[in-house]
């Protein structure tokens, strides 16, 4: 069974942004969104170099991804709900 799930990708053929999508936890409250983010992040430093990390947060959102070094960069957009929010994370390359 399926509990959590997050993928990471190129942007396009920019090899310097890796894009989060996708990210989903069907239980809440206990830690599982947390553990995710930090294997996730740990595993896209160490297997697709790059200088920045970015995605799209559901407004409610924001505060949780702000914890890992998330930086909101764009006003809140969107056609209905969910509005989103951009955000990256900013490191050097190894």
């Amino acid at each position: 069974m399926v509990i959590a799930y997050l993928r990471a990708f190129y942007k396009d053929d920019d090899k310097d942004v890796v894009r989060i999508g996708r990210v989903l936890t069907l239980q809440h409250g206990n830690g599982i969104g947390r553990e995710m983010m930090e294997q996730s992040l740990d595993r896209i430093k160490g297997k697709m170099p790059c200088k920045k990390i970015g995605l799209d947060a559901q407004k409610y959102a924001v505060g949780f991804y702000e914890r890992f070094g998330f930086k909101t960069v764009s006003d809140e957009y969107g056609d209905g709900e969910p509005d989103l929010t951009r955000m990256y994370v900013h490191y050097s390359r190894p």
